[in-house]
């Protein structure tokens, strides 16, 4: 310092040296201007000693490192929580899809034994249904076949002048088994029963029998006769 102040308001006009000291502390420049009035009292908030300094500014920086390191270990727990959850998540993603496999291979298993369980029963229904209809094919083709010898039987009766031929053929179209039906069956096909019991080659057979054995009058005796019928392939006789 050099020199005693001056008033601020002195014949001379200038501030004294001492104002520098105010001017470099902001807490008494901050005052001064609030007052409005310049105090030439020594400011001592610029001469802290370097210690001082140093000490507080290693408790603000440990404060503010420890608050650092606070921080950084939430981050790191929460990193750590982050990075379990999303392998908790992975593995149940993985645990889904192979349940959902799973699931998926078990009902194509359940659907293809149902499917196969369906393709046999309704293969045994229809090999039951053919056979039933092959059953009713045969009888009813073995009818038609014996009618239509009746049939040429009959025809050729007519045109003839045999009364043995007549005779044998009102027998052959009066048995039951002469009728054809007229719709399939429902029940099983059976094989055509000709009156109680007795096969058409019997009725001929005794019919023959009769004529041979006792011819009455106005009746033709088959004794010498040969008798052949259309369609028979053989001479009846």
């Amino acid at each position: 310092m050099s020199g005693p102040a001056a008033e601020p308001g002195g014949p001379t006009g200038k501030r004294p040296e001492t104002l520098d000291l105010l001017e470099r502390c902001g807490v008494c420049r901050e005052r001064l201007k609030a007052e409005r009035e310049p105090r030439l009292l020594p400011c001592l908030h610029s001469y802290q000693f370097l210690e001082d300094a140093v000490r507080n500014q290693r408790k603000t920086l440990a404060t503010l490192v420890k608050r650092l390191g606070d921080k950084h270990a939430n981050l790191q727990r929460s990193t750590k929580e982050v990075r379990s959850f999303i392998r908790q998540v992975s593995d149940v993603q993985k645990r889904v899809q192979v349940d959902v496999k799973m699931a998926i291979l078990q009902i194509m298993r359940e659907l293809n034994k149902r499917g196969k369980m369906l393709v046999n029963d309704a293969q045994k229904v229809t090999v039951r249904q053919q056979e039933k209809l092959e059953r009713q094919h045969w009888a009813m083709t073995k009818l038609q076949r014996h009618q239509e010898h009746i049939l040429r039987f009959a025809s050729w009766a007519l045109e003839s002048d045999n009364s043995t031929a007549l005779l044998l053929s009102k027998k052959l179209v009066r048995y039951p088994g002469g009728n054809p039906p007229s719709k399939p069956p429902h029940g099983p096909p059976r094989t055509p029963q000709f009156g109680q019991g007795t096969p058409p080659g019997r009725v001929f057979g005794d019919l023959l029998c009769g004529f041979l054995v006792t011819g009455t009058g106005g009746e033709q005796s088959l004794g010498s006769a040969s008798l052949r019928v259309p369609g028979f392939g053989g001479d009846v006789g």
